[in-house]
């Protein structure tokens, strides 16, 4: 079973673009976005095991440009995910035993494409379809009132 992680990259100053040239190479690199917040660059992975999930994160970060990964990896995933999201939720949840169904109620909100429940430094990740910023920041808003959810950190993708 494969498994699917989401690899949140901090480049050096100036080396987005080779960030995301090296990154591209790797051809289990399904998704990559360049983000606007804490994070610059996502990769979505799809792995086969557990140790090529860690060759690739390795590889990643062997990359010149690469400063630092922090990798959420998916164990449940609700809606579909095409390469079209125009933004990240990443969510910390106050109850992560509920986290089914805070991902669950967050999924039912207009514009949000796909949400997983995660290892890592989150706890879940919200995609969002939906580019208006105005509808970002709605959405962000929304995500942060439902029960369950602590905190929320939106990363725009350009």
């Amino acid at each position: 079973m494969n498994m699917i992680a989401n690899v949140l990259v901090t480049t050096k100053a100036g080396m987005l673009d080779r960030a995301v040239e090296d990154i591209s190479k790797i051809s289990e690199a399904r998704i990559i976005k360049r983000l606007l917040g804490r994070y610059d660059v996502i990769a979505v992975v799809d792995a086969e095991d557990i140790e090529r999930l860690g060759e690739i994160v390795l590889e990643i970060n062997r990359s010149p440009a690469v400063l630092s990964t922090d990798t959420l990896i998916s164990f449940k995933f609700w809606g579909e995910l095409g390469r079209d999201f125009a933004a990240v939720i990443l969510i910390r949840l106050t109850e992560p035993e509920e986290g089914e169904k805070t991902a669950e109620d967050i999924l039912k909100l207009e514009g949000v494409k796909a949400v997983a429940l995660v290892f890592g430094s989150a706890d879940a990740i919200a995609f969002i379809s939906d580019s208006d910023t105005r509808a970002i920041t709605r959405l962000a808003k929304q995500v942060h009132s439902i029960r369950g959810v602590f905190r929320t950190e939106t990363l725009v993708v350009f």
